[in-house]
């Protein structure tokens, strides 16, 4: 579309698939705990299965991969 990334348009994924970091630019994306985020989903189902009391599941770390497809504001 003739968009200039990140100097127009900065862009940011979810997950950090392996094909974003070999992308045109490079994706910045949010790297996320898959493992745990089964786990919690697991232990949700479990609970709910048991009629026991559902706890509200907290907050997953996440961590930032800078590449450069993000820019600074103009």
């Amino acid at each position: 579309m003739g968009i200039a990334v990140p100097q127009t348009l900065s862009i940011t994924g979810f997950d950090d698939v392996p094909m974003a970091a070999f992308t045109d630019p490079p994706l910045t994306t949010m790297s996320v705990d898959n493992a745990a985020i089964g786990r919690a989903a697991a232990d949700y189902l479990l609970a709910r299965l048991q009629g026991g009391e559902l706890e509200k599941p907290g907050p997953l770390a996440t961590t930032l991969i800078e590449r450069q497809s993000t820019g600074p504001v103009a």
